[in-house]
C-alpha cells in the first residue's frame, strides 16, 4: 500500500493516522514510529510530529502538521517512511491504517 496526500490542500497540511498494532508488535511500530519521528524533527516544513497510543496499546495515533502540502510530500518520500510502510503495513498492523487529511485554517484569537 502506498499512501498519497490529496491533491488541493492549502495553507498547513494536517494528516492524522490510526494505526491497529498485531498483538506482540506494539515496541516493533513504537520504535519505527520514534525513528521517524526523530527523522521528521530536522525535516524543512515538519511543524508537529506527534505519536499516541490506546490504553490497551493496541491503537497507535500520528499528529503531523506541515507548513505546506509540497512539505508532506517531501516528508512521505522519505527512506525513514519508506522503510516504515514497508514493514508496517506487511507484518506490524492488523488492519490498513486509516488516513485523514486537513488544510489548517488561521488561528482563532
Amino acid at each position: 500500500m502506498s499512501v498519497k496526500i490529496p491533491e488541493g490542500i492549502n495553507g498547513r497540511l494536517i494528516a492524522i493516522s490510526q494505526l491497529q498494532v498485531k498483538p506482540g508488535k506494539e515496541a516493533t511500530l513504537e520504535g519505527l514510529l520514534k525513528a521517524v519521528r526523530a527523522k521528521s524533527a530536522h525535516e524543512a516544513g515538519t511543524e508537529i510530529y506527534r505519536i499516541s497510543k490506546s490504553t490497551d496499546g493496541q491503537t497507535f495515533f500520528v499528529y503531523q502538521e506541515y507548513t505546506d502540502l509540497e512539505a508532506g510530500k517531501k516528508h512521505l518520500s522519505s527512506p525513514e517512511l519508506q522503510k516504515l510502510q514497508e514493514a508496517v503495513f506487511k507484518d506490524v498492523l492488523s488492519a490498513p491504517p486509516q488516513l485523514q487529511y486537513f488544510g489548517g485554517m488561521a488561528q482563532f484569537s
